[in-house]
């Protein structure tokens, strides 16, 4: 099926979801990316520190993505022998307000963090849970169209 969205704009009912900093900030997902955080992994125990070293080496942009600056949120320990939570979850985000450059069209960033659960909550609440106490300011980088 194609659509051609001059004439059948009914036919792509095209909302965005926007998710709200603390600050007020209104931001769009522009993708979300859901992993497990020991997905991948063959052998070691999990609790090992090279283990734990290797997950954070894993985390990068997904490559359908492009080349985005990533601002990773570490995760909640709770003692040495704390698995990591299940999910490891990304967001792109963009914002039509530049971080710094006042002639910039708007600024971006993709966020990771890591997920015990996302059962029952749906993905806007989930992503707005992670990031609302995020600096945009200081972390998302402006671009140009």
């Amino acid at each position: 099926m194609t659509f051609d969205f001059d004439d059948n704009k009914e036919d792509y009912n095209f909302h965005p979801v926007q998710v709200t900093l603390n600050s007020g900030l209104e931001l769009t997902l522009k993708g979300f990316h859901l992993t497990f955080t020991y997905g991948g992994l063959i052998e070691g125990n999990p609790l090992q520190g090279s283990v734990i070293e290797f997950i954070k080496e894993e985390i990068r942009v997904p490559k359908n993505w492009g080349e985005r600056k990533l601002f990773s949120i570490p995760a909640k320990e709770d003692g040495l022998n704390t698995l990591l939570p299940l999910f490891s979850c990304y967001a792109y985000l963009t914002s039509d307000i530049p971080a710094g450059d006042s002639f910039a069209d708007g600024s971006e960033l993709v966020v990771h963090w890591f997920e015990k659960s996302i059962q029952d909550r749906p993905i806007t609440l989930v992503i707005e849970e992670a990031v609302k106490d995020l600096n945009w300011k200081n972390e998302a980088d402006d671009f140009l169209y």
